[in-house]
């Protein structure tokens, strides 16, 4: 199932043992595109505590009721690494995190969760085994690529997307596939010279994030971006409609 990111953030989370709060934010990694953490508004729960929860601790998804149910308690949460409100999640923090959840640690290998194409706890006795974070990776803390949904998308004063021949349009929205919990497309408001449309575009077509110039370059002019398949964000994206989107740009099905 694909789910938007802009849904998602409606959301209400369940532990075991009663109601955690709401989404307020989704963090993904800028160099594989996966949806690595929910940030979880705790209310007056867990004042001044920034609540981060894998995707690997969920257990089920009710698009209906808009609910997120997690397979952790209430308890378990509150002794978790503690990350100020402020603060950004460092890799060491989720090295912290992963040990006393149970998560695979996502950065040791090349597939999108390490070792797997979907994410996967190993325990928290046995994440005590898993490789941990290297005395080199803590020296590239300042190219972590842990970053905010919230951050990136917005309108036109936000990210950019940069086709070839110039400035296409900026982010709205994420579309997430919910097994693999990778990023399949970002929902796209052209410029109104390319018909100031919705599309979508595959972060498999994109290049390196340019933070200091808010910028993301495609490998895309304005002709195959304006002769592109418009996005209705009220409805649901079929095969037929992935097929008439990578038949537009002429690039290689992710299916095949």
């Amino acid at each position: 199932m694909l789910l938007k990111g802009n849904l998602l953030e409606k959301f209400r989370l369940d532990a075991k043992d009663g109601e955690l709060g709401k989404i307020k934010d989704l963090y993904f990694d800028d160099k594989k595109w996966a949806l690595r953490y929910v940030v979880v508004d705790t209310r007056k729960w867990l004042p001044g505590r920034k609540v981060v929860l894998s995707p690997t601790g969920i257990k089920e998804i009710n698009v209906g009721d808009q609910l997120v149910y997690m397979d952790n308690d209430k308890e378990s949460i509150r002794n978790a690494p503690t990350i100020e409100e402020e603060a950004p999640v460092s890799l060491q923090k989720e090295q912290e995190m992963a040990n006393y959840y149970g998560w695979f640690p996502y950065w040791k290998g090349d597939s999108l969760w390490g070792t797997t194409g979907a994410p996967e706890m190993v325990g928290p006795d046995l994440s005590q085994e898993t490789p941990t974070v290297t005395e080199n990776e803590f020296n590239e803390e300042p190219n972590h690529h842990l970053r905010s949904m919230n951050e990136i998308k917005g309108d036109e004063a936000g990210y950019q997307i940069e086709a070839v021949d110039g400035r296409a349009g900026f982010i709205e929205d994420f579309i997430i596939e919910d097994q693999s919990w990778g990023i399949r497309y970002v929902v796209v408001k052209t410029v109104e010279k390319l018909g100031g449309k919705r599309i979508l575009l595959s972060p498999d077509w994109m290049e390196t994030i340019d933070w200091g110039k808010k910028s993301i370059p495609v490998d895309l002019d304005y002709k195959r971006i304006q002769d592109a398949p418009e996005y209705d964000p009220e409805q649901p994206v079929t095969r037929d409609d992935e097929e008439k989107i990578y038949q537009a740009f002429q690039k290689p099905k992710y299916w095949q």
